[in-house]
């Protein structure tokens, strides 16, 4: 908690500097009295003046009323990458972290970075913040400030080495690390989302589904089954063959019926004969116990 309010006020002082030089022909800070231009130090002219009454002493526009080293001073700010004399020319244009470096030049403190020209604390993955250009998880790559911690986007996820928050890819889309397709089940980056070995997408796209190995495996779909096990398909959540197939190893091959063949006409002939005498031997073995 203690971070936080010293990141707010390192912040809220940050702000009023920063600003300063901006509102300062608005708020026009005027200092001593004056009754010409030469009575004001440097930078600053003598205001609100005439023969009868002194003026104020006021800095030039684009400097802004200081005291520095117990001296009011008009300070103009200075711009990152550009020659300085004191910390504070390129506070008032970079920021509370910009310093004076030794080359002379403005430049960010160490722990800081440079944003759009001015110099913020940088937070790692779950360290406090103030704004999101705080969160600078790597170079070029920003996480966002939520609740003064610094997160990833509801739609992002952190990469394994917490070097940069990466948008959740589909099966299919563009990608450049696998943590990007792992909202699918057993998906990985080949320059896009794809399944690994021995899955297959699933109709919609959205889930990578086991091959089968073996008949009686678990499907969703006839293409799970077929891969291994030749012309099987996904009939109530298992691989099997349909009703003109049988398994033959790996495979549904083609169930032949034995062919029913024709009687010759001679034979049916004789056939009929045979039974008549049958008949006939039995009717005449029970008339006599009748």
């Amino acid at each position: 908690m203690s971070t936080t309010m010293n990141s707010i006020k390192r912040f809220t002082v940050f702000l009023i500097l920063f600003h300063l030089h901006k509102v300062v022909q608005q708020t026009a800070p005027l200092y001593g009295t004056c009754d010409i231009d030469k009575d004001c130090k440097k930078n600053s002219f003598c205001y609100g003046n005439n023969p009868t009454t002194a003026g104020k002493c006021k800095c030039l526009e684009g400097f802004t009323l200081i005291t520095l080293h117990g001296n009011v001073q008009c300070i103009k700010g200075v711009k990152l990458g550009e020659a300085c004399q004191d910390d504070i020319e390129c506070t008032l244009e970079a920021g509370i972290e910009a310093i004076c470096d030794k080359s002379k030049k403005c430049s960010c403190n160490d722990k800081s970075h440079a944003k759009n020209g001015t110099c913020y604390r940088t937070s790692n993955f779950g360290e406090s913040c103030i704004t999101d250009h705080n969160c600078l998880l790597s170079p070029g790559n920003y996480g966002v400030c939520v609740n003064n911690r610094c997160a990833c986007r509801i739609n992002q996820m952190l990469s394994k080495d917490k070097s940069r928050c990466l948008y959740q890819k589909k099966l299919g889309e563009n990608c450049d690390f696998d943590e990007e397709c792992s909202s699918v089940l057993n998906a990985q980056c080949l320059k896009t989302c794809q399944c690994v070995t021995e899955f297959i997408p699933s109709t919609d796209n959205t889930l990578c589904l086991a091959i089968a190995r073996q008949f009686f495996d678990p499907c969703q779909t006839d293409k799970e089954c077929s891969v291994h096990l030749k012309n099987s398909i996904c009939k109530n959540g298992q691989c099997i063959c349909s009703q003109t197939l049988h398994i033959e190893g790996k495979s549904c091959v083609e169930t032949k019926m034995v062919p029913t063949l024709p009687i010759p006409t001679s034979v049916a002939a004789d056939a009929t004969i045979y039974i008549n005498l049958l008949f006939t031997s039995i009717v005449v073995t029970l008339l006599p116990k009748l």
